[in-house]
């Protein structure tokens, strides 16, 4: 017997119906191709490093099977099938890998988004993140704040000198004699 994985990224909206669905129809296919379902893991709901389908999240489901291997060819083409015909509104990405025979049946996963724990943990960032916004200084080489500008008093315009003004002389008017 031949041991594989299939790790599998669904919408994060997925309902454990679905899930229980797509779980079934797993042990079926597999089943029918003379196999062994060891595990069928959902790991929860996980950021991810760059949006998949306009998702920032995502759920990840684990499956390890054995097979024998006279029809492990005909059981991956029916798994790649199922995944990306029959169920691909609910996985968007998966991955098949082939395992080692002395591979142990453990792994360590990662804390999920949706445990209380990891909400803790968000919760704190982003009070953390507040108070830096609010107590950031304002960049060099840019407008003050309005409410800096209303403390000054504004500047008073500048008056032009009073010049006596004389009528303009005419050539009526001559000089008067002493």
């Amino acid at each position: 017997m031949i041991r594989y994985e299939i790790l599998m990224l669904a919408r994060p909206d997925m309902t454990s119906d679905e899930i229980a669905n797509l779980e079934k129809a797993f042990e079926t296919q597999i089943a029918a191709s003379k196999g062994k379902v060891i595990t069928f893991d959902r790991w929860g709901k996980y950021r991810l490093s760059y949006p998949v389908e306009k998702n920032s999240y995502g759920q990840y489901i684990l499956s390890r099977f054995d097979v024998s291997d006279e029809l492990k060819g005909e059981l991956l083409k029916n798994l790649d099938t199922l995944l990306k015909i029959k169920h691909n509104e609910q996985v968007v990405r998966f991955v098949t890998k082939l395992l080692a025979p002395d591979a142990p049946l453990t792994y360590a996963k990662p804390e999920p988004v949706d445990s209380s724990e990891s909400r803790e943990r968000d919760k704190t960032l982003s009070k953390i993140e507040n108070s830096l916004k609010e107590t950031k200084p304002a960049p060099t080489g840019t407008a003050p704040p309005k409410e800096a500008a209303a403390e000054k008093p504004a500047p008073e315009p500048l008056k032009e000198p009073e010049v006596e003004k004389s009528a303009p002389a005419t050539d009526d008017d001559e000089p008067a004699e002493a």
